[in-house]
């Protein structure tokens, strides 16, 4: 899928070009020549957030962005998580043990609702407090996006293990 390729992520076939605009220190964001074809992203971010009227939130892509999600793809499935195209590790870059997933797994499917949405039905969520996918099912479906006021980050450190890879 052109999602998975780094020249669709960056907008360039340049792999100098991506490597120029996907190194940036203040976004936290080092990306690296993982081989002649390949680039490897590394980014940085914190889980929590204070939300303007909720307080401070859990907020992450752990299980969309952990290797795992890809197992039983007929392609990625196969390769070590390191890896396939998607991969978090803990700010220190140290792997997440079977455990710490099956934590984060069970607190995320016993906080889920499912609802059933019918033609015509629209739903609206606020993006920091809701993690929201989709089940699997057949059809066509139009997505439509409406971004509001958006919520200003407080600064942030990362943690001195990831502050050396930026640096160099």
């Amino acid at each position: 899928p052109t999602s998975l390729s780094w020249q669709g992520a960056f907008q360039t076939s340049s792999m100098d070009v991506a490597l120029q605009n996907g190194n940036n220190r203040t976004n936290f964001s080092i990306l690296k020549k993982h081989d002649d074809r390949r680039l490897r992203h590394i980014l940085w971010c914190p889980v929590f957030h204070q939300h303007p009227t909720l307080g401070e939130l859990f907020f992450n892509s752990v299980l969309n962005r952990h290797g795992s999600w890809m197992d039983g793809h007929s392609f990625f499935g196969k390769l070590p998580n390191s890896e396939r195209p998607y991969h978090c590790t803990w700010g220190d870059g140290s792997e997440f043990n079977d455990e710490e997933l099956a934590e984060i797994r069970t607190a995320y499917s016993e906080s889920t609702e499912y609802i059933r949405l019918n033609p015509g039905d629209v739903l609206v969520l606020d993006n920091l407090r809701v993690v929201h996918g989709r089940t699997p099912y057949r059809g066509s479906r139009l997505l439509g996006l409406l971004l509001s006021d958006m919520v200003p980050r407080q600064p942030c450190e990362p943690p001195p293990a990831f502050a050396k890879l930026l640096q160099g």
